[in-house]
């Protein structure tokens, strides 16, 4: 086998295995319409479209998918320590959204760690160490981890 060939399979493989063994660190009651209780509106963000192969859903400004943890509740976080390793969380930003995103649903959460998360819908926001600019490599990871649609709902489109 091509070296190159080989290389791009072990890298599919342990980003694979990293999205399937990515799971929060504390259990929580599987919620799809978060209340907003605990979050804080905000202004502006830093928030933009993607067009995936799931559809069109949130993104960072510099082009990474945005994920929700199905089963975190409004208000709180609950991917730590290892898990917030592999799903780093959103962090609020003065940046202004795009066009189409509507800021009465951007918020912030404070995390147990004292750092600030942003939240769409009342839902908090993460991105995914293995995705790219526009590529989403871990849509349904655990049957927990979902793109996030321009309307705050989890895509549960297969990518």
């Amino acid at each position: 086998m091509p070296k190159p060939l080989a290389l791009a399979l072990l890298t599919s493989t342990v980003l694979l295995a990293a999205c399937a063994s990515s799971t929060a660190t504390s259990s929580t009651a599987t919620t799809t319409s978060p209340a907003t209780t605990g979050r804080t509106v905000r202004p502006v963000g830093s928030l933009s479209f993607l067009d995936v192969a799931s559809g069109k859903v949130l993104g960072t400004p510099d082009g990474l998918p945005v994920y929700a943890l199905e089963t975190d509740v409004a208000g709180t976080g609950t991917c730590t320590s290892a898990c917030a390793e592999k799903w780093p969380p959103v962090r609020p930003s003065a940046a202004l959204v795009a066009p189409g995103i509507d800021q009465a649903e951007l918020g912030e959460i404070t995390r147990s760690d004292d750092t600030k998360q942003m939240t769409y819908a009342g839902r908090p926001l993460y991105t995914f160490i293995g995705d790219g600019p526009g590529v989403a490599t871990c849509q349904g990871g655990d049957g927990t981890w979902w793109l996030v649609n321009a309307d705050g709902t989890l895509n549960k489109k297969p990518a």
